[in-house]
């Protein structure tokens, strides 16, 4: 007799496998769906709460992990880890309907993360279809003080021939800056930004074949691109203020949503959290809801927890440890680690030695699922993903 245990990453995975084996496509999309475990952490729950859940999960042949205290009604409030697989919390989503206190709602909420929206990122001209692959975004710094390229890219012209040779090289998208986010960076005027920005775009709105963003804080820089040809607004302040939000929205732009602790100039002074990953979680869900509701489409957003942005090194490796919780937001996921300095505190490097890192955290994202990830090297990023892709098999959207 011949055994080997066999572990599967995604939905898709395991429905390839089970196909592989011989069965039933009917029969293998059911059982994909029962191999994969799920985990799904119900925060701040009451001690009758709590204790109805883990009984459900257990009638469910699944479990769920509370307080240690609860059993015992000294424990007033317990979060909750449900331990399952996907097809036994579909069917928790339903007995929940039958009970009382806040559980109908958790259950309407559940089957709502359960659908996994965020298969396409909707821009303004195009889409890109997510969970197909991991995208690749070329950095274009039109900057003389960015941390690694200052200076390369001030000449239109040069921005301009260096944006088209990321395009050859198999970006998806490429995302024009005019003002430095580095740590401790000067701020410069609306104006002088634009000076900077505008020229570029205009090169390229009519040569450039994939879709251009604008990584910029003002809403005056944001329109005068989009007017220009940008079909995607990147803001590091997460779209904090709400003429970004109107001029995205009026647009109809794609808009990337990034986590910042604090600005620029300060941002690395002492940032702290309680926890990083749920810290930024709510942020990112709060200013996506804030986006949506002032009229930017749903299918038009990414989030990005912001690598290095009020971050201490450890804080980013604990965010890319997690990266795949982001994904439960039900938005596209984009990363931005390209030649960061934590890279450089962790394991030792300069910025132009950062390389081989920055394809191990494209590799990485690739295989967790990523959406999309910002590199300044696009050529040897997106080599690094294609072999991810073929080593780590297809994504769970390819089922």
């Amino acid at each position: 007799m011949k055994l080997r245990e066999v572990r599967f990453t995604s939905v898709g995975e395991t429905h390839d496998f089970l196909t592989n084996m011989g069965v039933s496509c009917g029969g293998a999309r059911l059982m994909a769906e029962k191999a994969l475990p799920l985990n799904i952490v119900v925060e701040d729950m009451s001690c009758a709460e709590a204790n109805i859940l883990k009984q459900e999960m257990l009638i469910l042949g699944g479990d769920a992990a509370i307080h240690r205290d609860v059993i015992t009604g000294n424990q007033e409030r317990s979060d909750v880890l449900l331990l399952g697989s996907r097809s036994q919390m579909r069917k928790l989503c339903t007995r929940m309907q039958r009970q009382c206190f806040s559980l109908p709602e958790i259950g309407r909420e559940l089957e709502q993360h359960l659908e996994v929206r965020g298969f396409v990122f909707a821009f303004r001209g195009g889409e890109l279809a997510c969970r197909e692959r991991t995208h690749i975004m070329g950095i274009l710094n039109v900057t003389p003080d960015s941390f690694s390229d200052g200076g390369l890219f001030r000449d239109p012209e040069t921005a301009a021939e260096h944006a088209l040779l990321m395009e050859k090289n198999g970006a998806d998208v490429i995302d024009i800056g005019g003002e430095s986010s580095r740590p401790g960076a000067d701020t410069v005027t609306v104006d002088e930004e634009i000076s900077r920005i505008i020229p570029v775009f205009e090169r390229l709105q009519d040569t450039a074949h994939i879709p251009l963003s604008v990584d910029t804080r003002h809403a005056e820089v944001a329109r005068k691109a989009l007017e220009a040809g940008a079909s995607i607004v990147n803001d590091i302040t997460g779209f904090e203020d709400p003429a970004m939000i109107e001029a995205a929205a009026s647009s109809g732009a794609g808009v990337i949503i990034m986590h910042m602790q604090g600005k620029p100039q300060t941002m690395q002074d002492n940032p702290r959290y309680d926890d990083v990953v749920a810290d930024i979680l709510r942020f990112l869900e709060t200013r996506a809801g804030k986006a949506i509701k002032g009229g930017v489409k749903e299918h038009s957003i990414m989030v990005d927890p912001g690598i290095g942005f009020g971050k201490t090194p450890m804080h980013n490796i604990e965010i890319l440890h997690k990266v795949a919780d982001f994904r439960t937001l039900g938005f596209p996921v984009l990363i931005g680690a390209s030649r960061k300095s934590f890279i450089g505190k962790t394991i030792g490097l300069e910025p132009g030695e950062r390389l081989p890192a920055d394809t191990a955290v494209t590799t990485y994202c690739t295989a967790q699922g990523i959406d999309m990830v910002r590199v300044h090297d696009v050529k040897e990023n997106v080599a690094a993903r294609d072999m991810a892709r073929l080593l780590h098999g297809p994504e769970e959207g390819d089922a």
